[in-house]
């Protein structure tokens, strides 16, 4: 798997980096820099490829059980939750 830099802090700093912001890249919050930086991180890595993918997923899901929509619920919250589980 190709990683984002050369040694495995780096890689893991990157990665913390884009768990911290995955809120907001979902919501198209970032600054055209975050969103950059972001983007390039995961076109390397396969790990938080699909940790956003998950997070899609889960966004949907609550979007179509529940009918809502979701800027009136906390997602973020929700998110962290299932990420930390």
């Amino acid at each position: 798997m190709e990683h984002d830099h050369a040694s495995p802090n780096g890689h893991a700093h990157a990665c913390d980096e884009m768990k911290a912001l995955l809120s907001s890249y979902l919501d198209g919050e970032l600054s055209r820099e975050e969103r950059v930086r972001a983007d390039t991180h995961l076109v390397r890595c396969a790990d938080c490829r699909d940790l956003v993918d998950r997070a899609e997923q889960l966004d949907r899901a609550i979007r179509d059980e529940y009918r809502i929509d979701a800027g009136s619920v906390d997602t973020a919250g929700m998110q962290d939750r299932v990420f930390a589980a």
